[in-house]
């Protein structure tokens, strides 16, 4: 069964799926954030009966490969990985005495986190694991940082530049100390190289921090 959901964007946590949300919703497209694909999973729904044809949902990850995504595009959203590690310990991810479910639904799909000992630990691998399951069904890669046009030709979406939301800021959390690169390094090898080498290949100075 396909679905007919057009464009599906996806990454880690804290990387800009509200913003996409709100850009696609701003280039004309019925869109959602997080109603597709929840913390309860993909809902036909939201497709079927309101019409939604972009989804921009870090929930959706574990549901990449599934035959009901064969006609969707996937656009892998990316941000400064450092940024995003220093946003998530900034909401406390992985800090919760009784986490929550978002927190659980990390574990859920990737357990081998609960072996970590620290919030950083567990953030630092979470997150090169998260994005590298997305990288082999992403047919377009984007940075968050760059201009929202590029993203939207890369995808043939017709726009109103006027019309366009470009706050890519939204719904981030600011105010927070930045994760350094010394701070990563002082983690075991296995957690900060796979961490490092996606700072290099997505395009940040990973010797900037």
């Amino acid at each position: 069964m396909s679905s007919s959901l057009r464009y599906l964007v996806t990454g880690s946590p804290r990387s800009g799926t509200g913003y996409a949300f709100k850009l696609l919703e701003s280039a004309g497209l019925s869109a959602g954030h997080e109603r597709v694909f929840g913390l309860k999973g993909y809902s036909p729904q939201a497709v079927s009966s309101y019409g939604v044809v972009a989804e921009s949902s870090w929930l959706a990850v574990p549901a990449l490969g599934e035959s009901y995504l064969s006609d969707t595009l996937v656009i892998h959203l990316v941000r400064d990985p450092y940024a995003v590690v220093s946003s998530l310990l900034c909401g406390n991810f992985f800090r919760r005495e009784s986490g929550n479910a978002y927190e659980e639904f990390a574990y859920r799909h990737e357990p081998m986190l609960k072996s970590l000992d620290t919030a950083l630990a567990k953030i630092v691998a979470f997150y090169a694991k998260w994005n590298l399951r997305v990288a082999p069904y992403a047919n377009v890669r984007h940075k968050v940082e760059e201009p929202p046009e590029q993203l939207l030709e890369q995808l043939s979406i017709p726009y109103d530049t006027k019309k366009l939301f470009r706050d890519s800021t939204y719904n981030s959390w600011g105010g927070h100390d930045e994760v350094s690169r010394d701070d990563i390094l002082a983690l075991p090898q296995e957690l900060y190289e796979p961490f490092l080498d996606l700072v290099v290949s997505y395009g940040y100075d990973a010797d900037e921090h």
